[in-house]
């Protein structure tokens, strides 16, 4: 295995603003004390009140080695370091494999679950829910309710037959 598998395997895109910040940082720090913070935040033995900080498997994982390959190609110009440091994240990744295989990586938040429910079509109480938890009234006894209440319904005429 070697780094350009692992850049590779774990790529993922870093925007204008991600690039941005790791220059920030590269120029607060030095790029030597950015490249080994990166490797802290690469180690996925890293315990923190009972939770795992880094896995293999989540998005974190591929951005900080995303981070640490685009700090390494553009600040190390010298071959001999720019190997060391390659060497060195290749190290860390290996022992955060081992680490896995003894202590397997943990889904949070579990899967998706595809559900194919219909939803019921809409009934004749669904738009007012207050009514549906009302007995059912004839027409006879709405008319007269709207009669009492002072109501013009306006259907007092009758066909000729």
């Amino acid at each position: 295995m070697n780094i350009e598998k692992i850049a590779k395997k774990y790529h993922t895109d870093l925007d204008d603003i991600d690039k941005r910040m790791i220059d920030k940082n590269v120029a607060e720090k030095g790029i030597e004390n950015y490249l080994n913070q990166q490797l802290v935040y690469l180690d996925c033995s890293r315990i923190i009140k009972d939770m795992r900080m880094m896995q293999t498997i989540g998005y974190p994982y591929k951005r900080e080695i995303c981070s640490y390959v685009y700090a390494l190609n553009q600040y190390i110009d010298d071959i001999d370091k720019h190997k060391d440091f390659a060497n060195k994240l290749l190290e860390r990744h290996i022992a955060n494999i081992e680490y896995e295989k003894e202590n397997p990586p943990i889904w949070y938040g579990g899967k998706l679950k595809k559900t194919n429910k219909r939803k019921p079509k809409a009934k004749e109480g669904d738009m007012f829910p207050e009514e549906t938890k009302k007995a059912k009234i004839s027409k006879a006894e709405a008319k007269l309710k709207a009669k009492l209440l002072g109501a013009d319904l306006g259907f007092n005429f009758k066909f000729k037959k």
